[in-house]
């Protein structure tokens, strides 16, 4: 069947479901009909302050929280490396427990720098 064909079996299968029809039913259905024809601008979301409707607040306040929260880690870890040193140059038995704490305050910083990067990767 041509594409011709087809849309004139379309045609009278309307006719006859319109005719058959409550008006409400199809006053409701040619409105539908016209929003879904109408081309809709998609709404904007901005993800970045860069964007042209303007910065977006909840985006800034969320960005300053995580770097916030991150710096506040990083300094935490700093502090305690550093009273972990000062304490092993009092107390030479302890320098094992400083090196593990060490390792341990890298790896984990590591895990957290590579899942910030996964994430951002699947974006």
């Amino acid at each position: 069947m041509s594409q011709q064909e087809l849309e004139q079996g379309d045609q009278e299968v309307m006719g006859i479901v319109n005719e058959h029809a409550h008006p409400d039913t199809t006053a409701a259905a040619e409105n539908i009909t016209e929003q879904l024809l109408r081309p809709e601008e998609p709404e904007r979301k901005c993800n970045d302050d860069t964007c042209k409707c303007g910065p977006n607040p909840d985006w800034i306040r969320k960005k300053k929280l995580r770097a916030g929260i991150s710096t506040g880690v990083c300094v935490a870890i700093c502090l305690l490396v550093a009273v972990l040193l000062v304490a092993a140059k009092f107390f030479p038995d302890i320098v094992c427990w400083v090196v593990n704490v060490g390792v341990l305050c890298c790896g984990i910083v590591a895990a957290v720098k590579l899942d910030r990067f996964a994430q951002w990767w699947r974006k």
